[in-house]
Parts: structure tokens; C-alpha cells; sequence
């Protein structure tokens, strides 16, 4: 890794950004651009749309997944006919192997969450 590179990297885990993708990369690979949307583009959508302030957008924003978040937490399924369904899953404990290494590792129970995809979205992508 070369220098200006790593650089830019380092700054970018100090403000807190991911590591995989650094602002300036994020800011100068239109690639990612195109396939991806941050939480203030989607922010600034939802305010236009919306009629509201990006202050009252984030606020609701932060609230959708807060309260999704508590019920998935909770084992409760989240349906939004048309959009679709969250789903908590509990994933057993298990062995896994390090692929670096090839050791065997325990992997400790842990719930994660799926999405499935209502009709209407689906067919919103397939037009």
C-alpha cells in the first residue's frame, strides 16, 4: 500500500468511517456512487419527499430503526406489506475454520436479522 493511500485510510478510521471504504475513495470511485446510497443521501431523499426539514428526516429516520431494531431484539418480525419483512434469526453455535490458518474456531450463538423482499418492491425492480 503506498503511502497517500494509507494515509487517507488512517484519517478516514479516525473520523470513524469504515475501513473498507474510506471517504476519499467512496468520493472519487464513481462506481460506488452509482451502487451505493449513504445514510444522508438517503437523509436528503426521504426530507424531499417528504416535505420536511433533513433535521426532522434524520429524526424520523433514526426512529424507524430504532424501533425496528427493539423488535427484531425482541424475536418480533417487522412487515411492511408491499416493502417487506424483517426477520430475526438465531444462528446455533457452531465450529468454523480460519482460513488463513485452517484452525478450527468455536463460534458462539448469535442473531442476526433477513430481509425478504415484498411484491410490490419486487416487482418495482423487475419493471
Amino acid at each position: 500500500m503506498t503511502a497517500k493511500p494509507q494515509r487517507a485510510l488512517i484519517a478516514a478510521e479516525a473520523r470513524g468511517a469504515r475501513s473498507d471504504t474510506p471517504a476519499d475513495v467512496r468520493h472519487n470511485n464513481k462506481a460506488w456512487e452509482t451502487t451505493h446510497m449513504t445514510k444522508a443521501e438517503l437523509v436528503s431523499a426521504i426530507a424531499d419527499k417528504a416535505g420536511l426539514n433533513k433535521a426532522q428526516a434524520k429524526e424520523a429516520l433514526d426512529a424507524f430503526i430504532a424501533s425496528v431494531s427493539t423488535s427484531l431484539k425482541a424475536g418480533r418480525e417487522v412487515r411492511l406489506v408491499g416493502f417487506g419483512s424483517f426477520v430475526p434469526v438465531k444462528r446455533a453455535a457452531g465450529m468454523a475454520r480460519n482460513p488463513r490458518t485452517g484452525e478450527k474456531v468455536r463460534r458462539p450463538a448469535s442473531q442476526t436479522c433477513r430481509f425478504r423482499v415484498g411484491e410490490a418492491l419486487k416487482s418495482t425492480l423487475n419493471s
